[in-house]
């Protein structure tokens, strides 16, 4: 038995990265707090969010009490290091709606995102809102990555972006790693390690 002062628990099965040409239906669920199936009217709304035009790399100091410099006298000592917490995509601003849609929930709902090869790569965030059986909101915020596997660029602006699009493969299968920069003329090196020994590598170049 669970307590609380809502009533309901709204849940979508979303994944952190999408590719834009899958066909996926995202299973939604709204629950009692005891876990069992529980009717509810919700909205659902896709924003695609602005990222940074510049690239960060982590932080290597802990975020300052204070700040001495201007963010702008920032950038220009440290072009790629963090002022405050423009790093963090739950921190960016919404670009455009691309997504909407209203439906009462079964024992079986699932959503999908309609025309979504026609979206850009980049950072989405989602908003399921419903309210529970005693009017209290109830709201769910979830982000993901969109990319595009044909395109020869990076959804986000990092130094570094690696994606593979299984966590488990079977023998005989292939797996498939996608690997990338926004930056210019990088070097990279591949190294594939098994039983705990290197047994292959190469150096390849993004141009």
């Amino acid at each position: 038995m669970s307590a609380g002062y809502v009533a309901l628990v709204a849940y979508i099965n979303l994944p952190e990265i999408i590719k834009s040409d899958s066909v996926v239906k995202h299973s939604v669920s709204t629950t009692n707090l005891n876990g069992q199936f529980e009717s509810a009217k919700v909205s659902v709304d896709v924003y695609r969010l602005k990222s940074p035009s510049r690239i960060f790399r982590k932080r290597l100091w802990q975020k300052p009490d204070e700040y001495l410099l201007t963010k702008q006298d920032f950038y220009e000592s440290f072009a790629h290091d963090v002022y405050d917490e423009e790093d963090q995509f739950f921190n960016w601003k919404k670009d455009k709606k691309v997504f909407q849609s209203s439906f009462t929930t079964s024992d079986s709902s699932f959503l999908a995102f309609e025309e979504q090869s026609d979206w850009e790569p980049g950072k989405y965030v989602v908003t399921l809102k419903t309210k529970d059986k005693n009017g209290t909101p109830v709201e769910l915020i979830k982000y993901f990555t969109l990319f595009d596997p044909e395109s020869d660029k990076t959804p986000l602006r990092e130094a570094s972006w690696i994606y593979i699009d299984q966590k488990s493969y079977e023998p005989g299968e292939t797996a498939k790693l996608y690997i990338g920069s926004a930056e210019e003329d990088v070097k990279v090196l591949y190294e594939l390690e098994y039983d705990a020994k290197i047994i292959k590598k190469r150096m390849d170049y993004f141009r």
